[in-house]
């Protein structure tokens, strides 16, 4: 597993510049693709299975470090909001979700749960989890900005 396949997540991205845009019917589309992310049955690769996972729990990451659940709000809002939630939050929305995606991956009984599907052990994993973290925020991080 040195080589993993290339993983992308351009409909969960592009769910999300509707919502930002305020299109009819987007929030319904993003909904159906994070449950679909969620059953996992049609990932194929893991670490396609663990960013699908991670996109969910990004979404979950920008309703807590905003604090309302209102997702076109947070995807436009201005720098002035982003500056004050810094201060309120005490870290960047980067910061506060690497921590969430990462306190995410070292559940136990997610480890034990990829091992077991993917019949992977968790050493072949862990070098390629700072880099799916990375990409997975830099994504949102463009939508917002």
């Amino acid at each position: 597993m040195k080589n993993p396949k290339p993983v992308e997540f351009n409909d969960f991205y592009n769910a999300l510049k509707e919502v930002k845009r305020g299109k009819e019917q987007s929030m319904n589309r993003l909904k159906e693709i994070l449950l679909v992310y969620t059953q996992r049955k049609d990932s194929e690769s893991l670490f396609e299975d663990i960013g699908r996972l991670f996109c969910n729990e990004v979404i979950d990451g920008l309703i807590s470090y905003y604090g309302i659940n209102e997702l076109e709000y947070i995807l436009n809002s201005e720098k002035s909001i982003k500056d004050y939630l810094i201060k309120r939050n005490g870290s960047s929305i980067i910061e506060f979700l690497k921590q969430k995606l990462e306190g995410y991956y070292n559940k136990e009984e997610f480890k034990k749960d990829l091992e077991e599907k993917w019949k992977v052990d968790q050493t072949e994993i862990l070098e390629n989890i700072p880099g799916l973290i990375e990409y997975i925020i830099d994504g949102i991080i463009e939508i917002i900005n």
